[in-house]
């Protein structure tokens, strides 16, 4: 079947992502994405917090490198089903990126403490038993702890706007995400290798 061409983004320099993975994706078979002819890409990112929506939006259209448009910019509140096909149409957009939290996954864990007698540079004595023991039993004695972490699971669709179909899906693993900048550029950068690596996103 006849390749359908599409033009996706340009991300900016690859990363490496220390705490961001791909853990799965789709890719429509008869779809490839180049990087020649694609001029508007509508994101959008589906967070209850809306602060946090407009935050990774941005983020995303400042990747763009000038072709991305914010939804929250772009779509009102009370725009219908139709009213939104048609405005894409009408204004040429080419790709629509839906970004979603799909799921947050807790992992309890131990970390042990210090059990290392060794701990003061080998050196003994320490004016008798007791000297050396008030010294090294602290190190000695370090408890350990459980501490918590989160996985965040983000699901990405990229749909073609010409013909109106979903061409790509994936989903990101994030440990213990910080900020809402870093954890989106790492996602991005998770997905757009993973789609050359795949021979879904050309040059």
């Amino acid at each position: 079947m006849k390749k359908i061409l599409f033009t996706f983004i340009a991300f900016g320099l690859l990363v490496s992502c220390s705490s961001t993975s791909i853990v799965s994706s789709w890719k429509e078979p008869s779809t490839t994405l180049s990087s020649n002819q694609i001029h508007k890409i509508l994101f959008i990112a589906l967070l209850k917090d809306e602060s946090y929506r407009r935050q990774a939006e941005d983020k995303l259209v400042s990747l763009s490198k000038g072709k991305g448009i914010a939804s929250y910019a772009y779509m009102s509140s009370d725009s219908t089903k139709a009213d939104l096909e048609q405005r894409v149409k009408a204004d040429a957009i080419d790709l629509v990126v839906i970004m979603r939290l799909a799921d947050v996954q807790k992992e309890t864990r131990y970390v042990p403490g210090s059990s290392d007698m060794y701990g003061y540079n080998g050196m003994y004595g320490y004016g008798g038993y007791m000297g050396g023991y008030r010294y090294a039993a602290p190190m000695y004695y370090d408890p350990g702890y459980y501490t918590t972490d989160k996985k965040y699971l983000v699901e990405t669709n990229v749909y073609s706007v010409d013909p109106n179909k979903l061409v790509w899906a994936g989903t990101t693993s994030t440990m213990n995400p910080t900020e809402i900048d870093t954890t989106t550029t790492e996602i991005v950068n998770a997905v757009v290798d993973n789609m050359k690596k795949e021979g879904f996103l050309l040059k």
